[in-house]
């Protein structure tokens, strides 16, 4: 018994010697495990993979996602900044034309007669009016929302059970998006209602600085609140949207894809222009009426004493966002809540698509995209040097 235990010994000794000198040594040609560059591990040969008696195997290594510091939200706010105020000042154009249809729909025989009529009558230049409180506004945007979707995300999924998570997560996810753009409303309403003013009456002011001075010199700083209520509601709505929309497009075009396909830059960058595309489209029909309504309420549509493009100042804002939707219903019908609509659709589609797009982008590059935060359970990496050698 004893002569047999030392040579077991020597025999785990001298298997154990070979692997050390050769991980690769005992498997069999053709059983070898493959490095796979992307996920950064190694996989199953094409020969273990296919489907055997135990049925089929795992189309990826189990991972998970690690936990996310401070470091890796500044760096999606730098992302989500960059990435906002780069494609909301492309659309600038645009979005003069939609406001213009939305405060002066009689004016204009919709998106392309009001962009050449705008440019004949008053100058290519008014196509950019409100372009400094766009990129100032939408900056702000960025940096809050985007991380704010992704840290309220991880909270509310991962304060239930898994299976709670599963079947919650419609709106859990609903929930995540609303509560980051609330936060964020404070922070772009200012910029909003500037814009607007400057948009309706071009000759307001000549810059951002002095557009916010002369509308705090008349109603003081809570003055650039005043459509507060609104924006609020268009903008929760339009969140709540985007993010649901976007995530669930993106997930079910991943999983018409091989696993490495999310680490790869051009894929990833192409699947969210397309699921952008898609959620912002989505956004604009489900929130139009609210933001039908707010151009309304800032350009003084539904308080007689206002003079046009001005808030009406500290009033009932739920009533006047009522008496507002009334007064389009009665004067246009069920269809005046979806005045510009088209122009919205165009203008949601295109931002939405660059904003994730970009927003993606800036992330691969600053290292936090969804494969540089992935932590995959690899056994192999103990014993198999990284790349295969």
């Amino acid at each position: 018994g004893v002569k047999g235990s030392s040579s077991n010994s020597g025999l785990a000794e001298s298997v154990a010697a070979t692997l050390r000198a050769s991980a690769t040594a005992l498997p069999p040609p053709g059983m070898l495990p493959i490095w796979d560059a992307a996920t950064g591990c190694y996989g199953l040969p094409p020969a273990l993979g296919a489907t055997g008696s135990f049925g089929g195997l795992g189309r990826s290594p189990a991972q998970r996602e690690g936990v996310l510091q401070r470091d890796v939200y500044g760096k999606m706010a730098v992302a989500g900044a960059v990435g906002c105020a780069i494609t909301h000042l492309a659309v600038v154009p645009l979005d003069v034309v939609k406001t213009r249809l939305q405060t002066r729909p009689s004016a204009y025989n919709g998106l392309a007669d009001a962009a050449r009529t705008i440019a004949r009558e008053e100058g290519v230049g008014m196509l950019l009016q409100g372009s400094a409180a766009t990129v100032a506004g939408y900056s702000l945007y960025g940096v809050s929302v985007y991380p704010g979707y992704e840290i309220w995300k991880r909270v509310l999924l991962g304060s239930v059970s898994v299976q709670d998570a599963a079947d919650f997560r419609v709106p859990l996810v609903l929930l995540a998006g609303a509560l980051a753009t609330t936060f964020t409303c404070f922070l772009i309403t200012p910029f909003e209602a500037v814009r607007i003013r400057m948009v309706e009456q071009p000759e307001y002011a000549s810059s951002l600085g002095e557009a916010l001075r002369r509308y705090t010199a008349a109603g003081g700083i809570p003055a650039l609140y005043d459509g507060l209520v609104p924006l609020l509601v268009r903008q929760v709505l339009f969140g709540m949207v985007k993010f649901l929309v976007f995530d669930y497009c993106a997930d079910a075009i991943f999983a018409l894809l091989q696993p490495s396909a999310r680490a790869d830059v051009l894929t990833s960058a192409a699947v969210s222009l397309a699921s952008g595309a898609v959620a912002g489209t989505a956004a604009a029909v489900f929130s139009q009426p609210a933001d039908v309504i707010l151009s309304k309420v800032a350009q003084g549509a539904s308080c007689e004493t206002a003079d046009e493009g001005v808030l009406p100042g500290p009033v009932n804002q739920w009533a006047l966002l009522g008496a507002t939707a009334r007064t389009l219903i009665r004067e246009h019908g069920l269809s005046g809540l979806y005045l510009g609509l088209g122009s919205r659709v165009v203008w949601s589609g295109a931002i939405i698509a660059g904003q994730f797009l970009l927003y993606d982008v800036f992330k691969d590059a600053l290292h936090v995209a969804a494969s540089d935060l992935a932590l995959f359970y690899d056994a192999l990496a103990v014993a198999l040097p990284a790349g295969g050698t």
